[in-house]
């Protein structure tokens, strides 16, 4: 906001006191107003500038006071006042003058320094006294003021300027003869367009180009003001002239729009032009001039044309659908510029008709891979049930090649009612045939296509049942309800008696899913064909849920076939760590049973490789067991450090130890190191609780971090019974060994989770508890909320502290820590009440110690 200056306060103060003392007060006011003005140089305070402003701006509504205002300001321009005082004048006269201070403006207009300022004000008036005042000025004015006089007397629509630029068409001035070219190009009546061209048709080089860009701005508002006939007289005088491809090119297009579909054989004159700014020109004409007359024509002519030409015409074409130009296609199709190839094909996605589908059909099949994918991509883009019809006829006299191409071009479309024909492909002797029909059938089939595939699935020769397969088990994922179909499914199972047919419907059955599935697949495992159990056995592997976990656990200790064992072990090693209902312990209970029958390397590896999934104590020992094994050596040696690396806050003295043994001795460099890095991280711990299991991560629809900073989740309730706890790793690196990152634990955003820790002191105390976070922390002690703050930030040390009461033997911390985007995570410290180190305290995992 500008602030205004004392004197400006003052001015408006006089002003609104001479107002209201009345008409005389306020006339000798005005004379004492003015006549400080008349001395007055840039640089001097401007306190009587500002009051005559304000003087000016209140009469302009009171037509006395106007004209009185307006003529003092005229006595200050027949004044011996100077330059600064003059032009001021000048500026506001703009705003109250009329005919009545025209002659003192006029005498400024032979003063080239103030003609200017006044001739602001002649022009403003648009009255007949002040073009006379200019047209009397005009014969002995010169340089910048004669071409201001010009244009102001155009502005004002004087037709006297039409003779007064006349004779300066010719002038030596360059500047001169432009404004007279100006000046005419504004009055733009008959005579002044004749001037304007007949100047135009002498002029040398540089004086036509510009001459001509003021012509074709003169056609262009009279071309809008509705004289189309003097608007193409100036057109056609510009569209001859080849000496300027630009204005000849502006010039053509002014014709266009002007005369339609007429100006079509001169646009495609232009546009075989090649490279020129008139093909440019005239290709953008013919897009957008209406009418299916340039289609018409422009699909006649695009054969004839040549090169750049040409590809232009096929892009117009295709952008401008109408008519068929399946005609010109066929005979571009025959051209030797690959690119005109591809955009005939392309073209025809747009132009084509019915009969276009055989050239496409041909060229998607056994054209280069520009024209393939052009053509592809025109089979879809083709339009109406005619084409669909056309498309399923090559399917019944076309060549394989041509048959997958109208195949891939139906399923693409979307076609409707074509899954009875495609089904009928799928038979055919042609591989790649019944490949595409199924495939078109996967992706568009419903569960009423289920038993016509499984009679094809049945007549199939057993090496060509996978794309069968796979259809069958696409349709039963997008269609849930498809396990309608499955009755039919197990009677064949129950029937067949080749082991081929029994493997294709286990392997079918195996993704239908459901509870009658699952049964169908456990007697399966039981099958005389080893092919079978194997699919079956696959099959319950790969369960969604762990319910076959017994018959895993069973196959996997009775299987006398190496890779059954494998298979079973494997899919219950997935099962056992799948649950986050099941602690640490409870998922290591279950793999001890697989344990006494894991004797081979490969067995023991999957044991290995499935153990850092759930970190213990249990889980670490189990692994150094296997350190000196000569065949999974290294394999342990890698899990103890990735287990270590999780326990190490929980049990940190035989996490150390173990770690200690693999960075000293053990056989894998890479394992040696990591060992080494995960005990240079907890040197770093220093007095930070790292002992700590946390919570699933908890969300609710619509609530941000910050609503659900209040909202109480299952943690909060007691002692968080039923919660799934697991473990939580300290930080992984050497620079923030005490963070507890929870985003690269749980990820995602606009969530919570929760932490939790037990401390142990021998005697009583106060101790001052430590914590940072990202984003919002809420702090349980002992069940008792010490910290709570609702906030968005990055996580460091020593962001909240809070004085805790610490009773002998165990005590709690819960910790809730808020996701709202970017970084998670939290940490925490406990010093003694003066922040000294608190001596005594162990730290330990909850359910360790409850």
């Amino acid at each position: 906001m500008k602030l205004h200056s004392p004197s400006r306060f003052g001015a408006l103060f006089a002003l609104a006191a001479a107002i209201a003392s009345g008409p005389a007060s306020a006339q000798t006011d005005l004379t004492n107003l003015v006549e400080p003005l008349k001395t007055y140089r840039f640089g001097d305070s401007t306190a009587a500038l500002d009051t005559i402003a304000a003087r000016v701006s209140a009469s302009r509504a009171a037509p006395e006071q106007r004209r009185a205002m307006a003529n003092a300001l005229a006595e200050i321009l027949s004044s011996n006042a100077g330059f600064d005082a003059k032009q001021f004048a000048c500026r506001q006269l703009v705003f109250v003058a009329d005919d009545e201070q025209v002659q003192g403006l006029a005498s400024l207009l032979s003063d080239d320094a103030l003609a200017h300022y006044a001739l602001l004000v002649l022009a403003r008036l648009r009255s007949p006294a002040a073009a006379d005042a200019a047209v009397k000025a005009l014969p002995g004015s010169h340089g910048r003021t004669e071409i201001e006089i010009l244009d102001t007397l155009a502005d004002l629509g004087d037709a006297r300027v039409v003779g007064a630029a006349e004779s300066r068409l010719v002038a030596q001035d360059s500047a001169l003869r432009d404004a007279a070219a100006a000046a005419l190009a504004k009055i733009a009546d008959g005579h002044a367009l004749d001037l304007l061209l007949a100047c135009y048709s002498r002029a040398g080089s540089a004086d036509q180009a510009r001459l001509g860009h003021v012509l074709l701005g003169v056609a262009n508002r009279v071309q809008h003001l509705g004289n189309p006939t003097a608007a193409i007289q100036i057109y056609d005088t510009l569209n001859r002239n080849s000496a300027n491809p630009v204005l000849s090119a502006a010039a053509m297009r002014g014709i266009a729009v002007i005369q339609g579909d007429r100006a079509l054989p001169m646009l495609l004159e232009a546009l075989a032009q090649e490279g020129t700014h008139r093909q440019a020109v005239a290709a953008v004409a013919l897009r957008e001039l209406p009418g299916p007359a340039v289609i018409e024509r422009l699909a006649g002519a695009v054969t004839k044309l040549h090169g750049r030409s040409q590809l232009l015409a096929l892009q117009i074409l295709s952008e401008r659908p109408g008519t068929s130009a399946a005609p010109a296609i066929v005979a571009l199709r025959r051209s030797t510029i690959a690119a005109v190839r591809t955009a005939a094909l392309r073209a025809a996605g747009s132009l084509g008709d019915p009969s276009a589908v055989p050239i496409l059909i041909s060229a998607a099949a056994a054209g280069g891979s520009e024209e393939r994918a052009a053509a592809r991509d025109s089979l879809v883009r083709l339009r109406g049930a005619a084409v669909d019809r056309a498309l399923m006829a090559v399917l019944d006299t076309g060549a394989p090649p041509a048959q997958v191409e109208a195949i891939v071009a139906l399923g693409r479309r979307g076609s409707m009612g074509i899954t009875p024909r495609l089904l009928k492909a799928a038979r055919n002797s042609n591989a790649n045939v019944r490949v595409a029909a199924l495939r078109v059938i996967r992706d568009q089939g419903t569960p009423t296509s289920l038993p016509a595939l499984t009679d094809l699935l049945m007549g199939t020769l057993a090496n060509d049942r996978d794309p069968v397969i796979d259809a069958v088990a696409q349709i039963v994922r997008r269609f849930p309800e498809a396990r309608v179909g499955l009755p039919a499914l197990l009677d064949r199972l129950g029937l067949a008696t080749s082991p081929a047919d029994r493997l294709a419907l286990v392997m079918v059955i195996g993704q239908v899913g459901g509870q009658r599935a699952f049964t169908a697949l456990r007697r399966a495992t039981g099958d005389p064909a080893s092919g079978v159990r194997l699919a079956a056995l696959s099959a319950l592997a790969e369960w969604p849920t762990d319910e076959p976990m017994p018959d895993l656990l069973r196959i996997a200790r009775a299987a006398q076939d190496a890779s059954q064992r494998a298979l079973a072990l494997r899919g219950y090693l997935r099962m056992a760590g799948s649950s986050e209902l099941r602690t640490p312990d409870e998922a290591f209970g279950l793999i001890d049973q697989v344990r006494s029958i894991a004797v081979r390397p490969e067995e023991k590896r999957l044991i290995l490789a499935g153990l850092s999934r759930f970190p213990s104590l249990k889980a670490i020992e189990y692994a150094e067991s296997l350190v000196h094994d000569p065949d999974v050596g290294s394999e342990a040696e890698l899990a103890v450090v990735e287990i270590g690396r999780v326990t190490c806050g929980a049990w940190p003295q035989k996490t150390c130890s173990s770690l200690e043994s693999i960075a000293k001795s053990g056989k894998l460099d890479a394992a040696r190191k990591r060992a080494e890095s995960v005990l240079a991280a907890t040197r770093g711990f220093g007095d930070f609780v790292v002992a700590w299991e946390v919570s699933p991560a908890y969300q609710r629809d619509g609530a941000d971090y910050a609503r659900l900073f209040d909202v109480p989740f299952a943690p909060e309730d007691g002692n968080g019974a039923g919660v799934p706890w697991r473990l939580m790793p300290p930080g992984a690196g050497t620079d923030l060994p005490w963070l507890l990152d929870l985003l690269a634990l749980l990820g995602g955003e606009q969530r919570v989770a929760y932490l939790r820790s037990s401390v142990w002191t021998e005697s009583p105390r106060d101790l001052v508890l430590e914590a940072g976070s990202d984003d919002g922390l809420k702090v349980w002690w002992n069940g008792s909320i010490t910290i709570s703050h609702n906030t968005a930030r990055a996580v460091a040390p020593r962001q909240e502290k809070a004085t805790v009461h610490a009773n002998a033997g165990w005590n709690q911390i819960l910790m809730k820590v808020t996701q709202s985007i970017q970084g998670w995570g939290a940490c925490a410290r406990l010093t003694a009440a003066d922040g000294s180190p608190a001596i005594g305290l162990r730290f330990a995992i909850p359910s360790s110690v409850n």
